[in-house]
């Protein structure tokens, strides 16, 4: 009889007899889990934390091969004045 008891004890409590743990990625709302949304620009990270989504890093632009850059015909210039002409 003891069991059944301490069954009727258990239902008549309106609150939760264990404590509601939830999986990675969800949070407790209210009586269930739910998962963790993060607002644009933010990360869900390893500790279940939305934080700020780090910058890309910045590409760098590309040269043309097509465009001398000045530097370079200078010193084409310079290299072709002290050679000798071919004979």
């Amino acid at each position: 009889m003891r069991g059944v008891d301490a069954l009727d004890a258990v239902r008549a409590r309106p609150n939760r007899i264990c404590p509601l743990v939830c999986a990675r990625r969800q949070k407790a709302v209210g009586d269930r889990c739910g998962l963790i949304v993060c607002d644009n620009n933010f990360v869900l990270d390893a500790q279940g934390v939305c934080q700020r989504r780090p910058d890309p890093p910045q590409k760098p632009k590309a040269v043309s091969r097509h465009e001398s850059s000045p530097a370079r015909a200078v010193c084409s210039g310079q290299q072709r004045r002290g050679r000798m002409p071919y004979i």
